[in-house]
């Protein structure tokens, strides 16, 4: 039985993509993003991985390049939270190139797939636990004076949901 060669038009995996395609889906991705913080967080995550793709040798979009972006990346001794940053901006990069069909469904997957670098260490200080919290709370003598919602801000009032005033009001009150 002979075997079925692909064709030529679309049923080849994409990986090469050209300085124009990759303009275009950062476009697209930029114009999926609602916050002017993130567009600008994206944006400047996408550049620096393009400057970074176009001075490699020619490699082709995948899983292997962004893992070895995701390398570069702590190499230069950069926080988890900017390589997670980094790494959400190439996916999303990779899922508008594939919904703009210049790059294939499967390659898109694999990238999704590359994952964050883990926060190492643990938290500092003393942390109060909800008892702890709470006795914290009540500790206030109800007659001092504070601003209101200072104790719905701290989470000891469950009233803050269904209160129609704005929480973070700048009269001073006495609670009584």
């Amino acid at each position: 039985m002979p075997t079925k060669r692909p064709s030529t038009n679309t049923e080849i995996a994409r990986a090469n993509l050209t300085i124009p395609e990759l303009e275009h889906a950062k476009a697209a991705a930029l114009g999926t993003l609602v916050s002017l913080h993130s567009r600008r967080a994206y944006k400047n995550a996408i550049d620096k991985f393009i400057a970074w793709y176009c001075s490699e040798p020619r490699l082709g979009f995948n899983r292997a390049v962004v893992l070895r972006y995701r390398s570069f990346l702590e190499s230069l001794s950069l926080s988890a939270a900017t390589i997670s940053l980094h790494l959400s901006a190439i996916r999303r990069l990779a899922d508008e190139a594939a919904e703009s069909s210049m790059l294939s469904p499967e390659l898109a997957i694999g990238i999704r797939r590359v994952k964050g670098v883990k926060r190492l260490g643990t938290r500092i200080g003393n942390w109060l636990s909800t008892d702890q919290a709470q006795a914290l709370l009540d500790s206030i003598p109800r007659s001092t004076y504070l601003v209101e919602g200072t104790r719905r801000w701290l989470g000891c009032c469950s009233d803050a949901v269904s209160d129609h005033r704005k929480p973070y009001r700048y009269d001073w009150i006495r609670f009584n």
